[in-house]
């Protein structure tokens, strides 16, 4: 997914734009500028919106500049040998501005069928640390216990609340929620029950029986099973924002409750775990896996595509 910053559009329609009316045989040394900035523009824009139909004609007018002020600015000359200025030639500054006529024209009509959307923001929640780190909304501890698979849960859940999608939110949220609820269960109890078995009331069952399990994990995990995740997880159910809002608070209660009781446990982290599984390496050393880069050929002076 990528991030749109709007000011992008225009960024570009401002170096873009005075090219339709360039000064055509008038003195380089006050045209290169805005030509200049205007190739530079089109690399930043084309390294980050995906465009389609638009790259032609971008190409075009990057290389209809390229004919009159180079990629390397220390080829420019601004007066000939006996000290004339030298101009923006006749064809070539027509080019461009023709380029940028074209450009614009097919920029319109590409981005009016780009879908864009405008997501309000869901209660106290950052749109976007909801759809890129909803994770942060567990605070510590409950966040250092959190497996990559209920980090996973929870940005997917995140994703759904941006999008005014209230049941898939608490449907991962759930996921995650449980994903805790199995890691306390280890720590208290030893060992997860049978697969059949494996249900919050179940859990809390067993939990009970526990002279270790703390009160007040026991009472969330109680008042959530009865209150929350059966009617939240029943199919006929379609669930506002305001109601995965309300369930997914009272399950960041109950995995913050864990967590605390899981540091008074003793009980280490996935990624605590993890971590003492590579220290204990034959060597010690964590063997690196250098990143290769693709490589690829792109013509000189061209957007790359």
């Amino acid at each position: 997914m990528l991030r749109v910053d709007c000011y992008y559009f225009y960024a570009l329609a401002v170096k873009i734009h005075p090219l339709t009316d360039l000064r055509v045989s008038s003195p380089l040394a006050e045209e290169w500028v805005v030509l200049h900035e205007a190739r530079q523009e089109l690399f930043q824009f084309f390294s980050l919106f995906p465009l389609r139909t638009t790259r032609t004609p971008a190409n075009t007018l990057v290389q209809a500049i390229n004919r009159v002020v180079p990629l390397e600015l220390s080829e420019m000359r601004f007066n000939l040998d006996n000290g004339e200025k030298v101009i923006v030639p006749y064809f070539e500054g027509h080019a461009i501005r023709e380029a940028a006529v074209e450009f614009e024209s097919v920029l319109k009509a590409e981005l009016v069928g780009w879908d864009a959307f405008f997501v309000s923001q869901k209660g106290a929640f950052s749109t976007t640390e909801l759809m890129q780190q909803a994770e942060t909304m567990v605070p510590e501890p409950g966040r250092s216990y959190l497996t990559k698979k209920a980090t996973a849960d929870f940005r997917q859940a995140g994703m759904c609340l941006a999008f005014n999608l209230g049941t898939a939110a608490c449907f991962h949220v759930a996921r995650a929620t449980e994903e805790i609820i199995r890691e306390y269960y280890r720590a208290v109890v030893g060992a997860l029950p049978d697969i059949k078995q494996r249900n919050w009331g179940a859990y809390h069952r067993n939990l009970s029986r526990c002279s270790t399990a703390e009160s007040k994990v026991l009472g969330w995990l109680k008042h959530i099973t009865e209150e929350y995740r059966n009617p939240v997880l029943h199919p006929d159910e379609i669930l506002s924002v305001d109601d995965a809002t309300e369930f997914i608070n009272a399950c960041i209660a109950l995995i913050s409750s864990m967590g605390k009781a899981l540091i008074k446990l003793g009980y280490k982290s996935e990624a605590e775990r993890e971590a003492e599984l590579l220290s204990n390496n034959e060597d010690g050393q964590i063997a690196l896996q250098p990143l290769l880069a693709e490589s690829g050929e792109m013509g000189e002076g061209t957007l790359g595509f």
